[in-house]
């Protein structure tokens, strides 16, 4: 009842509001909405690599109901609970400003809402950690730097959940005059339904494997790192552009030691460390393309996360979303016992991967990274010879005879 009268009082003083729309009480209408409750956030292309699933859930949320010029008309909180009666949508009055998280399986119809939210937006905001406004425009909620990398993984953790968000423009479902009325997000070809999907805010890189060609006869895998990369998005998923993290360019270390480009609070997230170092396994007969067309076959040295059950392990990431060109994150890895035609070289060496396309023939431009989706190299791809090796992190300018500074083709994945 305290939110109904905050939302009065902030209409009746508002005039001179340039966000505002005056809302007519003595008229209402009703908005249906229906949630996937979840959604999988994983890859299954490879035959051999594939990690375990990872689950995005809404655990709680704020959802807002926007008019076209993007004033809040209504705000709800998602809350845990609701026991809905199977494949029923439940009718729920806007004066309660409460929406239980399982309603929102089988479909909610939102009565009562004021007439000023016809063709506007529904947004709804997933796992939130900060109390966002309520009342005034929609952008000062979608523009708060929020997210924090280490969210983002598991449905159910300590944090409650990775960052999820979700919008849609409202249509009328009813015909002009029909009563009640209801308006809804769009058919979702997808489901041939009308949802709101909602999807993490964050991208997600997948890295099956690690290859040497040429004269590299053994190698091992110290450290995998993610640079050039965005270390905070806002609720919306748009980067922060103050937190852009460019390690190589700052001559940071690539190590584990807990300092500010790589905390250990961000292991596992944009980087991976293994101790020992995970040596490499030769493989036989790996179909290699040319870059003018073709295919050859040879030998090279691999190196795979150990197996899980029946399946490798891929090295997975997390980055806020970034397509300005030049914000493409880069792949480092940090090698160990490195042997070249015979001899050991000085501890540790590097190879950096920088460029990519995507992956069809013949490969377009690289989009940038876009959140929610899954960015995915394919096996035996991410490939490097014995000129790309340097003792610290290097971007080397491509050439004719490198494969690994070859543009990489990269699979974007729903």
């Amino acid at each position: 009842m305290l939110i109904v009268v905050a939302l009065l009082a902030f209409t009746a003083c508002s005039s001179d509001n340039p966000y505002y729309v005056p809302i007519d009480n003595g008229k209402t209408t009703s908005v249906l909405l229906r949630l996937d409750q979840e959604t999988e956030f994983e890859t299954r292309a490879s035959v051999l690599c594939r990690e375990t699933p990872v689950n995005l859930q809404l655990n709680t949320g704020d959802l807002y109901l926007v008019a076209p010029n993007g004033t809040i008309v209504e705000h709800f909180r998602i809350v845990v609970g609701g026991s809905p009666t199977p494949n029923t949508v439940t009718e729920i009055p806007a004066t309660d400003h409460t929406i239980p998280r399982n309603y929102l399986r089988y479909g909610v119809r939102i009565t009562g809402v004021p007439t000023s939210v016809r063709d506007g937006r529904v947004y709804l905001i997933g796992n939130p950690r900060v109390n966002n406004p309520t009342t005034g425009n929609i952008s000062a909620v979608l523009n708060q730097p929020i997210v924090d990398m280490r969210h983002q993984r598991a449905r159910n953790n300590q944090y409650g959940g990775g960052h999820l968000f979700g919008s849609a423009q409202l249509q009328r479902v009813t015909a002009a005059g029909v009563t009640p009325e209801v308006w809804a997000p769009p058919v979702c070809t997808v489901y041939n339904r009308r949802l709101l999907r909602l999807r993490s805010v964050v991208a997600r890189i997948v890295i099956p494997d690690i290859s040497a060609l040429g004269k590299v006869e053994s190698f091992s895998v110290e450290g995998v790192f993610i640079d050039n990369y965005y270390r905070f998005a806002t609720v919306g998923g748009t980067p922060v552009p103050t937190s852009l993290r460019r390690n190589i360019a700052d001559s940071r270390p690539f190590n584990n030691e807990n300092l500010s480009g790589y905390p250990n609070a961000f292991q596992g997230y944009t980087w991976g460390w293994h101790s020992p170092a995970i040596a490499c396994d030769l493989q036989t007969g790996v179909p290699i393309t040319l870059p003018g067309g073709g295919t050859i076959f040879v030998d090279t040295r691999m190196v795979q996360l150990p197996m899980l059950g029946v399946y490798y392990q891929p090295w997975v990431f997390y980055v806020p979303a970034g397509t300005t060109p030049g914000r493409t994150p880069y792949l480092v890895f940090r090698l160990y016992d490195v042997v070249v035609a015979g001899e050991t070289l000085p501890n540790p060496q590097f190879v950096v991967f920088n460029r990519f396309v995507g992956h069809s023939n013949p490969p377009p431009a690289f989009p940038g990274i876009i959140a929610g989706r899954n960015f995915r190299i394919a096996p035996n791809r991410l490939m490097f010879m014995e000129d790309d090796l340097r003792p610290t992190p290097t971007i080397i300018t491509p050439t004719a005879t490198t494969l690994s500074t070859r543009a990489i083709p990269i699979e974007i994945i729903e």
